[in-house]
């Protein structure tokens, strides 16, 4: 929704009401909307399979880079890095369970 639009309906100048909102909420009306989206992408990522993409459509992103790139100023980790820390706390995956990396592999193979 337009923040003109939100402003006609709380029947103030446009002006007036994005410093309301700032002060109310600590964010702008547009920050404000992208944080909401991103935890209610947050939410779907650990409580679906769904992908990322369909995601980022549903919560009101264009696409996935725009979300991605969103994802990652907000919260400081991609969103599949995110997915995958969630799944390893959900699964109770220790430091050894986890897939070791191509180098980590011929670490351990020379060391034989």
């Amino acid at each position: 929704m337009r923040t003109d639009v939100l402003a006609r309906v709380a029947m103030l100048s446009l002006g007036h009401f994005n410093r309301a909102f700032l002060q109310s909420t600590g964010f702008s009306p547009h920050q404000y909307i992208l944080r909401q989206r991103v935890a209610l992408a947050t939410e779907l990522m650990q409580t679906t399979s769904r992908a990322l993409a369909d995601i980022a459509l549903e919560v009101g992103f264009g696409d996935q880079s725009h979300f991605s790139r969103t994802y990652a100023a907000i919260t400081g980790e991609t969103p599949s890095a995110c997915r995958r820390r969630h799944r390893q706390i959900r699964f109770g995956m220790a430091e050894s369970d986890k897939p070791r990396t191509k180098p980590e592999i011929r670490d351990a193979w020379r060391a034989r």
